[in-house]
């Protein structure tokens, strides 16, 4: 709307592209599309947005309604890995096992989706409540550790894509943000740049990717942000 003044928070992710909760089972309790879940329940508490949630059904993606509502509290330090048991602190690999990932629903589909319906809201929330659920902290913490799925890898046919020169735009910053063209180019399987911004201005990073860069796989491999210019010098780390 003209004379309205828009605040846009952006921040990043790990690997904010393949964290794509469709991937992921419903009965999977820990998962990187988690973590940005979070984060946008509780900016809309703390913008104000109007929007309206069922507190009781926050404490699936482990949000305590006590710490959002009437006010949005702070969160504390993000835990530690040596928080975890020795064998939990390793960052998973995506499961290569067909049976691990998401199928494709089968005819029936329909027939089990209208049985859940019929049961209706308040039984599925009973039922997810059970049990003792995650601190956010804690949630944070093993969610950071997931598995990235990356498509390039299970679907390798989407690499025709990549080697196909499409026009891009990218945004500059000198005196004022810009796009400017750049010719027909392959992505070649790169990640996104991060824009420049004016001098002294930081980037927003969600703290979990620094988890996840402290943490190694089993192998001893560390884990590298997927953008291709990270300066961990022009990071605001955010929760």
């Amino acid at each position: 709307m003209e004379g309205v003044l828009v605040r846009i928070v952006f921040a990043f992710f790990p690997h904010i592209i393949d964290a794509d909760p469709r991937k992921v089972k419903n009965s999977v309790k820990t998962s990187l599309a988690r973590i940005p879940l979070r984060w946008m329940i509780r900016e809309c508490f703390k913008t104000n947005t109007g929007i309206l949630f069922r507190l009781d059904l926050l404490k699936t993606v482990n949000l305590d309604p006590k710490t959002l509502d009437p006010t949005v509290s702070r969160r504390p330090e993000a835990l530690p890995l040596t928080t975890l048991p020795p064998e939990e602190m390793y960052i998973k690999r995506q499961p290569m096992n067909p049976q691990e990932r998401v199928t494709k629903p089968g005819p029936f589909a329909w027939l089990f989706k209208k049985a859940i319906d019929s049961a209706g809201a308040e039984g599925v929330g009973d039922k997810d409540n059970k049990g003792p659920v995650d601190s956010e902290e804690l949630a944070d913490l093993k969610d950071s550790l997931a598995p990235i799925y990356d498509q390039l890898e299970l679907k390798r046919l989407w690499w025709i894509a990549e080697y196909i020169p499409f026009k891009q735009r990218y945004q500059e910053v000198d005196e004022k943000p810009q796009f400017r063209r750049e010719p027909r180019k392959m992505n070649k399987g790169r990640g996104r740049k991060i824009p420049k911004g004016n001098e002294g201005e930081f980037v927003r990073v969600h703290r979990s990717v620094k988890t996840r860069m402290e943490a190694k796989y089993r192998n001893g491999d560390k884990y590298v942000p997927g953008v291709v210019n990270f300066e961990e010098e022009r990071v605001m780390w955010v929760d």
